[in-house]
């Protein structure tokens, strides 16, 4: 399954709740970077700021 364009607070959201489902996730930047589950917490505002 993939979701297209959604902003990066959502995607982790929903990304989260996969996962705690047992599916394998992965999230894609607009770079290509891949980001897994123990890094979700780079695409965050709020870890952004400052």
């Amino acid at each position: 399954m993939v979701t297209h364009r959604i902003i990066p607070d959502v995607a982790v959201a929903q990304a989260r709740v996969l996962n705690d489902a047992g599916w394998r996730v992965r999230i894609s930047g607009l770079g290509g970077r891949q980001f897994a589950p123990s890094e979700f917490h780079q695409l965050l505002t709020f870890d952004r700021i400052g």
